[in-house]
C-alpha cells in the first residue's frame, strides 16, 4: 500500500509543472482544444488532496 501511495504523489508531483498554465483560456482549433495565456484570469488558489484511493483538485479563478 505503501509503495502505491508513493507512486500515486509521484505521479501528481511530476504533473506539477503542467499545472501552471491553468489561468488561461481555451480556443477550438483545428487540431483540437488550443490554451493561451491570458491576463483576464487568475488563479487564486490550488488545493490538492491525496491519499492512498483518492486524487482532489480544488481550483478558484477569479476573473480581472
Amino acid at each position: 500500500a505503501r509503495a502505491r501511495f508513493v507512486s500515486i504523489v509521484g505521479a501528481a508531483l511530476c504533473c506539477l509543472t503542467p499545472a501552471l498554465a491553468d489561468d488561461s483560456s481555451a480556443t477550438l482549433g483545428a487540431g483540437g482544444l488550443v490554451l493561451q495565456k491570458t491576463d483576464k484570469i487568475a488563479l487564486v488558489s490550488e488545493d490538492l488532496y491525496l491519499s492512498v484511493t483518492t486524487v482532489r483538485i480544488s481550483y478558484r479563478f477569479r476573473n480581472l
